[in-house]
């Protein structure tokens, strides 16, 4: 019996990790993809799990990925889904391997922006993260890497300007205001 293939869609908490571990030169600068589906996503830790290297696991206490629809939903210890119905704009995803995708710096800050919890001058904060050429590393000593930027400020508000309805719309254009 042939395996169906399914994909991981990294975001939220992992995603920006992940992006903060490729500034600092712990992960690779993965190729940009153009797709906005979200298709055939896993939604079981065991499944979820498979595909996702130790390396990147380990950035988050949990791995937060999406999936399309509430019924995909699925939390666990390790794994965390967060329901993403919006229509995204095709650059919204790079490609890790076959069956594992990572949001990109522009869809991390949207997704930061809706989490409530976010102040702000948190959201700021990690706007200047994305777009200006550092990441935050508690390995080093002074805290933080230097690194070419992830994204622009001109890129992330095109972005958001291309997810009309997308929730946490406003605060991240205040945000980067």
């Amino acid at each position: 019996m042939q395996r169906e293939e399914v994909m991981v869609y990294l975001s939220h908490i992992t995603a920006i990790n992940f992006w903060r571990a490729v500034g600092s030169g712990e992960q690779p600068f993965p190729s940009r993809i153009f797709t906005s589906d979200l298709l055939d996503c896993m939604t079981t830790e065991k499944t979820v799990l498979s595909v996702i290297p130790e390396s990147i696991q380990k950035l988050a206490s949990k791995v937060d990925f999406l999936v399309p629809g509430k019924q995909m939903v699925h939390a666990s210890k390790r794994i965390r889904a967060h329901v993403c119905s919006a229509s995204l704009p095709s650059s919204s995803f790079f490609r890790l391997s076959d069956q594992l995708f990572v949001s990109s710096p522009e869809l991390c800050f949207l997704q930061a922006a809706h989490v409530r919890r976010n102040s702000l001058l948190a959201l700021a904060e990690l706007g200047m993260e994305l777009t200006r050429g550092y990441s935050l590393n508690d390995a080093v000593r002074r805290g933080f890497s230097l690194h070419e930027p992830l994204t622009s400020i001109a890129t992330t508000s095109a972005f958001i300007d291309d997810c009309p309805g997308a929730l946490g719309r406003g605060r991240a254009r205040a945000a980067l205001a």
